[in-house]
């Protein structure tokens, strides 16, 4: 399962880490506002493999809401 390991804040960036699984990529999500949102807009690179070591980190910049929501998605890629 896919676990959140940590959330740094350094001003206007945010610092996310979560486990991964060598099978799956993963996507980066992040709304302003979850109040009728029916997308959750891309906030890394898109579709991203997961590393060598079992967790991933992303840092999202020019975060610029005084509130952010993230969710990442596990992706299970076509050749699966």
């Amino acid at each position: 399962f896919l676990e959140l390991v940590s959330i740094e804040v350094m001003g206007p960036t945010n610092r996310l880490a979560w486990t991964t699984r060598p099978t799956r990529l993963y996507r980066l999500e992040a709304p302003n506002t979850l109040l009728n949102t029916g997308t959750w807009p891309d906030a890394g690179p898109g579709l991203i493999g997961p590393p060598v070591t079992g967790i991933m980190t992303q840092t999202v910049s020019d975060v610029t809401a005084t509130t952010q929501f993230y969710r990442v998605r596990a992706v299970v890629p076509l050749s699966e």
